[in-house]
């Protein structure tokens, strides 16, 4: 049976980014993420301390590319689109629930949670826990996917999302410049994790980064398609090659 997921925690996750850019050492990092979290009890701390590193500091070092992105490029719409990519790979049922209900619909439309929920739930753990459907609503809504009004849900349109697409691509596919076929891109979730709903909206991405010569050679030739970047991730990091 699946793992049950916890609660979002995405404003102390965002508290703990921003935190970690202020370190250089991850050790130091936990220590003042422990005693800087909200909570009164220690032990909730600490196992809330436990899933941000598991979510967003999974290798427990802080070379870590949203952290590294936001320290550099200060843009909290970049963040947080960062932040839904790894928090969906990191929480897979809520993951499933997204691709299955939310990121083949399009923007505006109206999402029938509650009954949605109830089966996927049902399917997923042989019972519908009301504090796992609270949970899941709630990531939802944290994460930027849906958005709430008057008791009913909406699909909610992703606006800016260009910059995260490039620092994944690099992060993903190119940490040297390198060449990619296209169709790897496709075939990956993470655009679907930012909000794209189809492979020509990635083109026009992928056409957007060329235009900015982060994309040096876009070819289409003998139905290979294939794009050959320009920089390091490290350089997409560090020294703001997207701005």
């Amino acid at each position: 049976m699946a793992k049950f997921f916890q609660d979002h925690m995405w404003q102390d996750s965002i508290f703990a980014i921003k935190l970690s850019c202020k370190v250089s050492d991850f050790e130091a990092f936990y220590g003042q993420l422990l005693e800087k979290l909200p909570q009164t009890s220690e032990e909730t701390r600490r196992r809330n301390a436990g899933t941000i590193v598991r979510r967003f500091f999974p290798e427990r070092t802080l070379n870590q590319p949203t952290r590294l992105t936001f320290r550099n490029y200060k843009d909290e719409n970049l963040l947080q689109h960062l932040m839904r990519y790894q928090f969906l790979v990191s929480e897979p049922v809520i993951a499933d629930f997204a691709k299955l209900h939310v990121l083949n619909c399009e923007p505006g439309e109206i999402l029938e949670f509650g009954e949605l929920a109830d089966s996927f739930l049902q399917q997923t753990y042989g019972e519908v826990k009301p504090k796992l459907k609270q949970r899941l609503s709630a990531a939802l809504q944290a994460t930027g996917l849906v958005t709430r009004s008057q008791k009913i849900m909406y699909i909610r349109d992703q606006t800016n999302i260009e910059l995260a697409f490039g620092v994944l691509l690099h992060v993903l596919f190119a940490p040297q410049a390198t060449t990619i076929p296209v169709k790897d891109i496709l075939n990956h979730v993470f655009w679907r994790y930012l909000g794209l709903r189809s492979p020509s909206d990635v083109v026009k991405l992928l056409r957007w980064l060329e235009a900015k010569k982060i994309i040096v050679k876009y070819v289409r030739a003998d139905q290979l398609e294939q794009v050959t970047t320009a920089y390091s991730a490290d350089e997409i990091f560090n020294h703001k090659r997207l701005l």
